[in-house]
């Protein structure tokens, strides 16, 4: 339900960053990390720089590749 609310918060309101959030973290709670990746991308491209959301969804970017690059050491 929050993934469907957060969708069409989205939807309603492209820079609803609150919203495009909510649907990046229900995407890595569905086991779906290229999903949440692809959000946390588009806010980036898409939202204002100075916007908050903005800066976290590059934080959670390089977090996604900290843990992607241990993976890969560690293969």
């Amino acid at each position: 339900e929050v993934k469907q609310l957060a969708t069409e918060a989205a939807t309603l309101d492209p820079q609803n960053g609150r919203a495009r959030m909510l649907l990046a973290i229900a995407a890595m709670q569905g086991g779906d990390p290229q999903g949440a990746r692809a959000v946390w991308e588009k806010t980036v491209a898409e939202l204002p720089p100075d916007s908050p959301w903005v800066a976290q969804a590059k934080a959670a970017l390089q977090a996604m590749e900290r843990v992607e690059d241990a993976r890969r050491k560690g293969e």
